[in-house]
Order: C-alpha cells, then sequence, then structure tokens
C-alpha cells in the first residue's frame, strides 16, 4: 500500500515538473510535489522493515532455523462466513451446546448431585445379606480322597440402624449438598460467561462486516477522487493542493480498507473460537 501511494506521488510528481517546464505550474507547486515523495519514501522503507520483522517473528514462534526462507502466499481478501445469515440467539445456542466448559460442569454438577444423595443414604438403615458356600477337607498327609472333603452352606441377614456417629454424617451430607451448590453457581457463571462471550464475538463480526462495506465504498469513491483531481490539474481547472489531499484521502481510504479486512477475518476466527470450533485455517 505504501508503494502504491509512492508510485501515485511519483506519477503526481512527474507530470508537475512537467507542467512546470513549460511554465504552467509554479516552483512552489513542483517543490511540494517533491516534498510529498520525500514524505512517503521512508514510510516505504519502515512498511519493507515492518514485513521483514513480522517473518522473523513468525519464524521464531514456529521455531525454524535463521536461515529458513518463509514465502508468504495468499492475499487477504473478503470470504462471505458461513455465520453470517445465522441470528444471536442461534449462535448463542450453538455456543452453548459446543463449548466444553460447559459440557464438563454439567458433568461435574451431575456427580455433585450423586455425592449428595450418597450422603443422604448414610442418614438410612443398611440392610447385608450374605452367603458363603465352603468345600472343605482336613488331613496330615496331603493325600485326600473325596470322603475327606466336608460342604458347608451358610447365609446371614444383618440391619444396621445410624443411630449415633457423632454427627459425623450430618457434616457429610452438609459438606455435599454444599459442593453441590458450588457446582450449580459455577455452571450459571459458565453459562453467562459463553452467552456473553458469544454475543460479543457475533456483534464484533457483524460490526467488521459492516466496516468493511463502509471502507469499500470510500476507497472507490477515493479513487475516482484522486482520478478526477489528476485529470483536472493536467487540464488546469484545479490546484496540486486538490490533488495532493485526494491523494491522502485515497491512502487514507486504502487503509481504512485493509485494517477492516484484517478486523474482519479476526472477527471470524473470534467466532469459531466462542462455539469451539476453531479446529482449522480460514
Amino acid at each position: 500500500m505504501q508503494e502504491e501511494a509512492l508510485a501515485q506521488a511519483q506519477a503526481n510528481l512527474d507530470v508537475v515538473t512537467k507542467k512546470h517546464a513549460v511554465g504552467s505550474a509554479s516552483g512552489f507547486d513542483k517543490m511540494r510535489a517533491e516534498v510529498e515523495v520525500a514524505n512517503l519514501k521512508p514510510e516505504v522503507i519502515s512498511a519493507k522493515n515492518n514485513l521483514q520483522s513480522a517473518v522473523t517473528g513468525l519464524r521464531t514462534v514456529l521455531g525454524l532455523p535463521r536461515t529458513t526462507e518463509i514465502k508468504v502466499e495468499g492475499v487477504l481478501a473478503y470470504i462471505d462466513d458461513d455465520f453470517s445469515n445465522m441470528s444471536l440467539a442461534e449462535f448463542q445456542n450453538q455456543a452453548l451446546a459446543a463449548r466444553p466448559e460447559i459440557l464438563a460442569v454439567k458433568e461435574q454438577k451431575t456427580i455433585s448431585g450423586k455425592g449428595v444423595t450418597v450422603a443422604a443414604s448414610s442418614f438410612m438403615p443398611k440392610l447385608f445379606f450374605q452367603t458363603d458356600y465352603s468345600y472343605m477337607a482336613m488331613k496330615n498327609d496331603m493325600k485326600f480322597g473325596h470322603g475327606d472333603f466336608s460342604k458347608g452352606f451358610t447365609s446371614a441377614i444383618s440391619l444396621q440402624l445410624p443411630l449415633f456417629t457423632g454427627f459425623k454424617n450430618s457434616k457429610q451430607y452438609q459438606k455435599a449438598r454444599l459442593d453441590h451448590k458450588i457446582m450449580v453457581d459455577a455452571e450459571k457463571q459458565i453459562f453467562d460467561g459463553i452467552a456473553a462471550d458469544a454475543e460479543m464475538s457475533y456483534n464484533k463480526f457483524q460490526e467488521a462486516r459492516q466496516k468493511y462495506q463502509a471502507a469499500k465504498e470510500s476507497s472507490i469513491l477515493a479513487q475516482e477522487a484522486l482520478r478526477l483531481a489528476n485529470l483536472m490539474y493536467e487540464e488546469g481547472a484545479n490546484t496540486q493542493l486538490d490533488v495532493l489531499n485526494s491523494q491522502l484521502a485515497v491512502n487514507r481510504a486504502k487503509l481504512n480498507y485493509v485494517s477492516s479486512l484484517y478486523e474482519y477475518q479476526m472477527a471470524r476466527y473470534q467466532l469459531r473460537k466462542a462455539v469451539g470450533k476453531l479446529t482449522d485455517v480460514l
């Protein structure tokens, strides 16, 4: 983008230089065009350095050797998203159904609920039934015969009544109920947090879409305004200041356009993170 801005400024300088050579442009106009070109050159150098720094940072994150060459492919372009036609309620429901946090806390709440049931059972009478079947033989010389063995079969039933346990059962029951209440509150907090996160991600995505459309229209209008400004300046119908202002507007519009594309792409990733489906590169 900075290289394009420099090319536009250089083209404008060429036009002003030609007009100055035939006396139809002042020396001040030529000097102002030269200053604009000179101001843009450092920005181009900085942009190239920032690109190299970004590549170096990416190499570091990936753990690649310093000599590894990274070739950037693809373009930053607008792509319609599958979530574009989904309502906020539908998006929130999908997030609440798929996020691993809500699934995990539901399981924990179920376990804590069963813990309350187990703790409450300590207050109830317990009935035990036991049965035993034995086949025994006793002899001094290890020479057993069939007649040496005897069979036995016993059964027993017992009933336990927890009359007094030193308040142990009561404390265990209270702790189990408290643990279950904590899990219920945690589920609500996670539920509300996921719903809020989904809403913010959804609204950010819609905002990014609208900003892209506005930036796209603004960029088109700014480029047309610059074309007309250059044409009118060549015909002597406006001033060099009008051309420079149009160039500045084009640069600002292009910057907003690229920024809106980046913001839109990041919003698409955030959408998938909100519903627990961030599994691939978009």
